[in-house]
C-alpha cells in the first residue's frame, strides 16, 4: 500500500530490487514490435510517433535519427536513439532540466508517452507499461535525469 491507502505498482519499488535484463531488438522483429507489445492499443495512437513527437518537445535541438527498439526481462519496451551524443532535455510541463545519454532520453520519452497515452485510452495496459519501463528506470545510472523529467 502507499500513503493513499490503495496498491499500485510502484509500490514495488520499495521492496527489494530484482535484477532487470534489457535486450536490443533484432532488425528482423523491428516491424511487429508495436503490435506485440501494444496490439490492444487502437491503432491510431502510434506509440512510435507519439514517442518521437515527445522528444522533439522535450529536445528542441533533436533533428531526427536512427532509434533502437528494447525489451526487458519484465515485460517492459521502450525504443531510444543510437546515439552517442547527450541531449539537453526541457520538460515545459514542469520546468525541468536534464542532460541525458541517448538511452536515457528516449526511457524518458517513452515514460511520458505512455503516461500520455493511458490517461488518453484510460486502459489499464498502458499504464502497465509505463510502470514496467518506470521500475528499469529506477535501477538506471541516470534515473536521477529521467526521473527529474517525468515526475
Amino acid at each position: 500500500m502507499n500513503n493513499t491507502g490503495y496498491p499500485f505498482p510502484a509500490d514495488a519499488a520499495c521492496r527489494e530490487l530484482s535484477a532487470l535484463y534489457v535486450s536490443v531488438v533484432p532488425e528482423h522483429e523491428r516491424q511487429d514490435f508495436w503490435r506485440r507489445h501494444f496490439g490492444t492499443v487502437p491503432p491510431w495512437l502510434s506509440p512510435e510517433l507519439t514517442i518521437l513527437s515527445w522528444f522533439s518537445r522535450l529536445c528542441r535541438g533533436y533533428s531526427g535519427g536512427y532509434w533502437h527498439f528494447y525489451t526487458l526481462s519484465n515485460g517492459g519496451v521502450f525504443m531510444a536513439p543510437d546515439s552517442q551524443e547527450t541531449y539537453d532535455l526541457y520538460c515545459k510541463s514542469n520546468g525541468n532540466r536534464a542532460t541525458l545519454g541517448g538511452e536515457s532520453a528516449g526511457i524518458a520519452a517513452c515514460l511520458m508517452t505512455y503516461s500520455h497515452l493511458s490517461f488518453v485510452t484510460a486502459r489499464g495496459d498502458m499504464a502497465e507499461h509505463y510502470y514496467r519501463l518506470h521500475d528499469y528506470a529506477l535501477r538506471h545510472p541516470e534515473s536521477r535525469g529521467i526521473l527529474t523529467l517525468t515526475d
